[in-house]
């Protein structure tokens, strides 16, 4: 008897009436699924005490038949991977692309603010360099310094995907902006530009990364130093 079959046997009715039954099978010259074809002869499962429905269940599940749909469930299965994998490729390409794209316009947001915070630092450096502390900005200063903050914020104005996190620092620098039509003390200037270009090297980090409570603490950094900044520009215009 052909071991397929003699294993199929012990598999589905346990080893030993299958082996029970194989012996039988094999007395009539049936060794082989092929044999069984044609049924078995009458009488040879009684003896072996299997009953017909529990070996015709036995052919469905193991018999040529089986194999024949086997094959299509594979051929139905291998069609199913092969879409699969066609979405996975999908899902996995478009992942590449978003972070590729993430890392741009994060690239693009730290040259950004780069660029701001080198405007704002000249500025300041301007009014240490250029200006008695405890003196009043002249008028010639005062425009070129509304110049820079103008532009400033402009930039800022500009990162649109990032606006809730420059919004409190673009509201600190136009109120700014507004106190240098009265000639602020040029100690009281450099105090606000220094807590603007704080701010944004917070918002540098933020968009970093970190753990929750890192970013949780820089956000309110950024909030702190940009309600410093309206409070003293406040405090200039009463």
């Amino acid at each position: 008897m052909s071991d397929y079959l003699l294993n199929s046997l012990e598999s589905y009715f346990g080893e030993e009436a299958g082996r029970r039954l194989a012996d039988l099978l094999a007395r009539t010259g049936i060794t082989c699924f092929d044999h069984l074809a044609d049924g078995v002869p009458e009488g040879l499962l009684e003896l072996a005490e299997v009953d017909e429905s529990s070996f015709n269940e036995f052919l469905d599940e193991y018999g040529p038949q089986a194999i024949v749909r086997l094959k299509e469930e594979l051929s139905i299965l291998g069609s199913r991977v092969r879409e699969l994998e066609t979405q996975l490729k999908w899902v996995r390409d478009r992942i590449v692309m978003d972070v590729g794209s993430r890392t741009t316009r994060r690239t693009n947001l730290r040259r950004e603010l780069s660029a701001v915070i080198g405007m704002l630092d000249a500025l300041a450096r301007s009014i240490r360099l250029c200006c008695d502390p405890h003196e009043r900005i002249d008028a010639d200063r005062t425009s070129t310094y509304e110049g820079l903050i103008d532009r400033a914020i402009s930039r800022l104005g500009s990162l649109a995907e990032y606006s809730s996190e420059m919004e409190p620092i673009i509201r600190g620098l136009k109120r700014t902006r507004s106190i240098l039509r009265k000639e602020p003390v040029a100690e009281d200037l450099y105090l606000l530009i220094s807590y603007s270009i704080s701010a944004l090297s917070d918002v540098m980090k933020l968009i970093e990364g970190g753990t929750r409570e890192e970013e949780a603490l820089l956000w309110e950094n950024i909030l702190l130093k940009s309600e410093l900044v309206s409070v003293l520009c406040k405090m200039r215009d009463d």
